[in-house]
């Protein structure tokens, strides 16, 4: 059974850390995500027919449908990998098992279970520090520190590479290029949870945080959504493609507003720095950091003034799948977005609802971002994300 790229996590899933504005939280996801998984559990049985796996606890797990769990203990190496989850009754789960053969998985010191993590690396940490890059051989290799030692954000960089925590050549963005360059976690230093989502495989992901400086109950949709990793090139060779996106200020009110890092709704450079993210270098494959924008479907995704949803002519959701990163100087296509589409209707749905029936074999996420905050409106937009895969 080949290993699932494409997971996706949640604050509310069993087991999950949870966000909040002190130091710390936000590695403590990125851990659990990228490295280790969550929710351990030990099945009784692991038995496959008929192209489905059912695994049987003594209690109920704690997973949920979609969701790709891992399981360990095996004595054949082949049932030691990541499994979908497509039902769930009581303490008995199903998995999708499509060409495996029927099986009672046998094991001498005992199966396990978890979330299955995203596979990649901890390259260095230090005392809420740390340093984190994809596992895939085939990656860029440029890293992702996070200094998570304030409470209401972390700050990111990228680095092409590092000897040390504290220690890296090719930094992106530059401190010249953005002096603050931020994740949010939370509008206030608070031990108080936050809720978060992140849609990844082993080599892009994409993280969701609503900071709740706008009501979490007025507005659900108000959040902030920031990406790190490499992207889809379109040239082969291209090593220097990676990207990340950060927020360009630490004040609560303006964590979620687009002119100051909130973009991934957008798709056409608005001509600001704040508007855009930043590539580890240029197509020319030398030089420094550079600035790079979106060119979508539209140019905000799930925007208000869009068309309406359902489409009143045929009851639809409409998509567009072409998300491209373009250098902002050049004008140089780089390559897309993994994953993504762009919401052609005026808010279509809310913050975590699945789509299973538009794109044929993909289950999408829905995502609200928001334009504005501390308004007092609705400024909220939507767009999507491929919780299937793969993305490549």
């Amino acid at each position: 059974m080949p290993a699932i790229p494409v997971k996706f996590f949640s604050h509310d899933m069993l087991g999950a850390p949870q966000l909040s504005g002190s130091a710390g939280a936000l590695i403590a996801v990125l851990d659990a995500c990228l490295l280790t998984g969550f929710n351990v559990r030990v099945p009784s049985s692991f038995v496959i027919a008929g192209g489905v796996g059912t695994l049987t606890f003594a209690t109920a797990p704690g997973y949920i449908k979609h969701q790709v769990i891992a399981v360990a203990g095996a004595d054949s190496a082949q049932y030691n990998t990541t499994w979908r989850v497509t039902g769930i009754s009581g303490a008995t789960i199903t998995v999708d098992a499509a060409g495996v053969a029927d099986a009672t998985v046998a094991s001498a010191g005992g199966l396990s279970a978890r979330v299955a993590p995203l596979g990649w690396q901890k390259a260095f940490s230090g005392v809420n520090l740390a340093a984190y890059k994809s596992g895939a051989a085939d990656a860029t290799g440029c890293l992702l520190r996070v200094d998570d030692a304030t409470a209401t954000y972390a700050s990111v960089r990228g680095y092409e590479t590092m000897s040390d925590i504290d220690t890296g050549i090719g930094m992106f963005p530059t401190v010249a290029m953005r002096a603050t360059s931020a994740w949010p976690k939370s509008g206030a230093a608070s031990s108080a949870p936050r809720q978060w989502t992140l849609v990844g495989d082993d080599r892009f992901i994409y993280l969701v945080v609503h900071t709740e400086y706008d009501s979490l109950v007025a507005f659900p949709n108000h959040r902030c959504g920031v990406f790190f990793g490499d992207p889809i090139a379109y040239k082969a060779g291209d090593t220097y493609h990676a990207a990340l996106s950060s927020i360009a200020v630490t004040a609560a009110n303006q964590v979620g507003s687009e002119g100051q890092g909130n973009i991934l709704h957008l798709g056409y450079d608005m001509g600001s720095a704040n508007n855009r993210f930043v590539l580890a270098r240029s197509f020319t494959q030398v030089g420094s950091a550079i600035w790079a924008a979106f060119v979508g479907s539209t140019s905000r995704s799930g925007d208000n003034t869009l068309s309406a949803y359902p489409n009143p002519g045929d009851n639809s959701l409409i998509l567009g799948k072409m998300k491209l990163i373009v250098e902002s100087a050049a004008r140089a296509v780089r390559g897309e977005l993994p994953g993504f589409y762009t919401c052609l209707q005026a808010r279509p749905l809310t913050h975590g609802n699945l789509v299973e029936d538009v794109v044929p074999g993909r289950i999408l996420m829905t995502i609200g971002t928001s334009t504005e905050q501390g308004y007092g409106y609705d400024y909220s937009t939507r767009w999507m994300l491929d919780i299937t895969g793969p993305w490549r």
